[in-house]
C-alpha cells in the first residue's frame, strides 16, 4: 500500500520526458576546478551566515554582537581597518559605534571618509573603491586627500526603506 503511494508520489514529482525533450543528467562525479572554487566560496558564505545568525542568538549585549559581526568582516574582507556605526533616527551623528583594528585591540578612533559613507548610504549600495586618490567620484573630497585614503569599502546597513547604519 505504501509502495502504491510511493509510486504514484514519483510519477507526480519526476515525470517521464517527452522524447523531443532533453533529460537532465547527474554531473559526472569529478567537477571543474572553477566548479570546485565556487562550491568553497557558497561554503564559506554559508559558514559565515551561519556564523552571524549563531552571534545574533547568543550575543549577550547589542555592542558585543556589533563586534563580533565586525570581526568576521574582516575575515572575510580582509580588511586592516574597520567601522561599523548604527545610527540612531537616520541621523549619522548618533548611535553606537565599533572600530577595529587589525591585530591587537586599540582604543582609537578611524579616519572614515564621510563622502564615501555617504554616497554609500544615499545610493543605498555597497561601494568598492581601489584607490580613492584616482577615483574620480572620491578623489576631490577633503578626507580623502587629508587623510591619505585609499581603498575603501562602505556597506550600508538598511532595508528597503530605512538607513540603520554603516559598515
Amino acid at each position: 500500500m505504501i509502495e502504491d503511494e510511493l509510486s504514484s508520489l514519483d510519477k507526480l514529482v519526476a515525470p517521464t520526458p517527452a522524447p523531443d525533450r532533453q533529460v537532465w543528467r547527474r554531473p559526472s562525479a569529478v567537477a571543474p576546478k572553477d566548479a570546485s572554487a565556487e562550491i568553497e566560496k557558497n561554503n564559506l558564505k554559508l559558514k559565515i551566515m551561519y556564523r552571524v545568525a549563531s552571534k545574533l542568538n547568543s550575543a549577550p549585549t547589542l555592542q558585543k554582537f556589533l563586534e563580533e559581526v565586525l570581526e568576521m568582516a574582516f575575515q572575510v574582507v580582509g580588511a586592516e581597518r574597520g567601522f561599523l556605526k548604527l545610527m540612531e533616527d537616520g541621523d549619522s551623528g548618533g548611535g553606537m559605534e565599533v572600530v577595529r583594528f587589525l591585530g591587537a585591540p586599540r582604543d582609537e578612533s578611524i579616519t572614515l571618509s564621510r563622502t564615501i559613507a555617504d554616497a554609500a548610504v544615499n545610493q543605498k549600495v555597497a561601494i568598492l573603491v581601489h584607490d580613492a586618490q584616482i577615483d574620480s567620484r572620491f578623489c576631490q573630497a577633503d578626507s580623502v586627500q587629508l587623510y591619505g585614503i585609499r581603498s575603501a569599502l562602505c556597506v550600508p546597513i538598511w532595508n528597503r526603506t530605512k538607513i540603520y547604519g554603516i559598515l
